[in-house]
């Protein structure tokens, strides 16, 4: 007969305390129904268990990367027991407590409809927990960045609700029924926008990491210590505040990053380098793809790209259209270039693109065929190598004009260890051919 494969105990044991929360969460919700005189109590008890299921989330995976011991039984256990806590336990909580104010209110509701939107952030929490379990590596850098709002976070949104709805010393106690009502009908209509907001591309800072990971200046430690406090203090509100504000930080920052043309509070690499030996670089990569949504597998590139350690992506030239070089006929390609300032040394930034090019489903069995995805890595600073796996500078960069002029528009200056000539220098001979 088949055996079981060893597994981590203390990871999985975390993991299992977020799976017990949440079916606590969902009895108590059931509780609530069955004991209308304790109705508000055992709403505020769900909640304070899929908050203490956070904690549990926090930490199987920080223990799993730090004691070496990810595995993909950890992964799919992490994603099924989020989607119970973190998925379908918060739509439970809002349908509850929808139903019961209007029915106690006297006020008729579609119940069909009440299901259809809880039932649709219970999809995209599943949407959103698979889409990170194939696209996110078990390794720190990748935990640094989310893409979308992450299901603890949503259902951090909804729990913290419940508290300004029925906590006593809510500022919103002392309510008349009439604004009570208005309340719990947004309530229930906050469900499919944090759906929208967890299954989309919008990027989140993972707090945990930026906040506890490594050494930090003594004033962030009274920071945090003052939070606490204020937060055992006036929890009813400040819990709102931050998952409220944490969630729409991430569409905010993203559009004021698109009008300015550049990252905002982005880590610089210097920053993630701080209190360590390792020099930073310049590095160019070239982006492209033919196959499917071209601008989309370039905009999932630069997501990974931003995520990678002590990298950040300094600049992005605008995408072009090119007709492929060599190979089978096939569809033009989209093309860019982004300037990075990385930590990471050659070899292992061309490991991490390829890995990026492997999430994307970049298919190498046709030489210079069709690519939904593809990373070269052209130069790294004034490095000159060539190895069986790379070579640098690009040995064919200075020939091709859909590398060389979006290259210009990114780093005109930086210059070619080979050559001693600047890309800007590069691109006029290139045109004079």
């Amino acid at each position: 007969m088949p055996r079981f494969k060893p597994v981590a105990i203390l990871p999985t044991l975390c993991t299992l305390g977020n799976t017990f929360c949440g079916f606590l969460a969902i009895a108590k919700i059931a509780d609530a129904l069955l004991r209308p005189a304790l109705f508000e109590h055992n709403v505020l008890w769900a909640s304070w268990m899929i908050l203490l299921a956070m904690l549990f989330d926090a930490l199987d995976g920080r223990i799993a990367r730090l004691t070496k011991q990810s595995s993909d039984f950890g992964a799919q256990l992490d994603s099924l027991t989020d989607l119970i806590t973190f998925g379908v336990a918060p739509a439970f909580l809002v349908k509850v407590v929808y139903e019961y104010t209007l029915t106690s209110a006297g006020v008729p509701y579609r119940q069909k409809f009440v299901l259809l939107l809880c039932a649709l952030y219970v999809i995209c929490a599943a949407l959103r927990l698979a889409r990170f379990t194939l696209e996110t590596d078990e390794d720190d850098q990748s935990h640094e960045r989310f893409c979308g709002l992450p299901t603890p976070a949503a259902a951090g949104v909804v729990a913290s609700s419940a508290f300004l709805l029925f906590e006593n010393e809510s500022p919103l106690a002392g309510m008349s029924s009439e604004t009570r009502l208005a309340l719990v009908r947004a309530y229930l209509w906050m469900l499919p926008l944090l759906g929208g907001m967890m299954i989309s591309r919008v990027e989140y800072v993972h707090l945990v990491s930026r906040w506890f990971r490594g050494r930090r200046p003594f004033l962030h430690l009274v920071v945090i210590l003052v939070i606490l406090f204020l937060a055992a203090t006036y929890h009813e509100t400040l819990f709102f505040l931050c998952f409220a504000g944490y969630a729409v930080a991430g569409p905010l920052l993203a559009l004021a990053e698109r009008m300015a043309g550049r990252r905002i509070f982005a880590p610089h690499a210097a920053e993630a380098r701080a209190g360590g030996d390792e020099p930073g670089a310049e590095a160019l990569v070239a982006l492209g793809s033919n196959l499917g949504d071209r601008e989309a597998h370039i905009r999932f590139a630069l997501g990974q790209l931003r995520r990678l350690r002590g990298t950040e992506v300094v600049a992005v030239s605008e995408l072009v259209e090119t007709e492929p070089v060599g190979g089978p006929a096939q569809r033009p390609f989209l093309n860019g270039v982004a300037l990075l300032d990385t930590a990471l040394p050659p070899e292992e930034l061309l490991r991490e693109l390829l890995k990026i090019e492997a999430r994307r489903g970049r298919d190498r069995s046709i030489k210079n065929g069709p690519r939904v995805l593809d990373l070269d890595l052209i130069l790294h600073g004034r490095t000159i190598c060539e190895t069986r796996d790379l070579t640098l500078p690009h040995p064919r960069y200075r020939e091709r004009g859909f590398v060389l002029e979006p290259a210009a528009a990114v780093a005109p200056d930086m210059v070619d260890p080979v050559t001693g000539k600047t890309i800007r220098e590069l691109l006029i001979e290139q045109r004079a051919r």
